[in-house]
């Protein structure tokens, strides 16, 4: 038996099957290592709830239904996957233009808004994600209440065969800190087929040339 004890989620994704978590020493929660490690993700941008969880407290789930959280200040929805053509899918080659929209609700007055994207694979580990503040991506200042955004990130798949996971969220900046308004966990799995043979988690198509060299 293997006993790993980080903050490293990549690493807990990779080397685990099952996880044990602990809040100021207290262990609160097991389960399948996606599913704590979208917990802990939950937890540690929800101050609310820290204070949750008593010394007599462990929750044990094989799965959880809190894949959806935030103060809900606004909604996301309508989230799908498109291709070049517009067309909604869900199974892309690997390299191909993914397109990734979704709409956002506000019933408040929102500002600095920020939205974002991840892809995780079924283990867990991170695969990619962006957000617009890291994108330099501007963004409307202030949002006023009950508009409606479309949100779309277009991006190529380059990485390997697999199932994936997207998760998409809609935050602010508030104190210096970021706020969760809105955040659904896993809400569209996706498939990449390879037809170029490669391996690994990456698809980097590599071109390869052979030069005779002469004696």
């Amino acid at each position: 038996m293997l006993i790993v004890v980080s903050h490293d989620l990549n690493s807990i994704a990779a080397l685990t099957d099952k996880v044990l978590l602990l809040h100021h020493g207290v262990p609160i929660r097991t389960g399948k290592p996606i599913d704590i490690i979208n917990y802990y993700s939950k937890l540690i941008s929800n101050p609310k709830c820290q204070n949750q969880h008593t010394k007599d407290e462990i929750i044990s789930h094989d799965h959880y239904d809190e894949l959806d959280y935030g103060n809900y200040l606004g909604f996301i929805s309508n989230e799908r996957l498109l291709n070049s053509k517009g067309n909604e899918q869900t199974i892309f080659e690997s390299g191909e233009r993914i397109i990734l929209n979704f709409d956002v609700n506000v019933k408040d007055k929102i500002e600095n808004p920020i939205f974002s994207m991840r892809i995780r694979n079924t283990q867990g580990v991170e695969i990619y994600g962006t957000n617009t503040l890291f994108a330099k991506k501007r963004t409307p200042h202030t949002i006023e209440k009950n508009n409606t955004f479309h949100i779309s990130f277009d991006l190529k798949g380059n990485i390997s065969s697999g199932k994936y996971l997207i998760s998409v969220g809609f935050s602010l900046i508030r104190n210096g800190d970021i706020s969760v308004i809105h955040r659904k966990r896993e809400c569209i799995e996706f498939e990449i087929i390879n037809r170029d043979g490669s391996f690994g988690i990456a698809n980097c198509f590599c071109t390869i040339n052979l030069e005779k060299k002469n004696a």
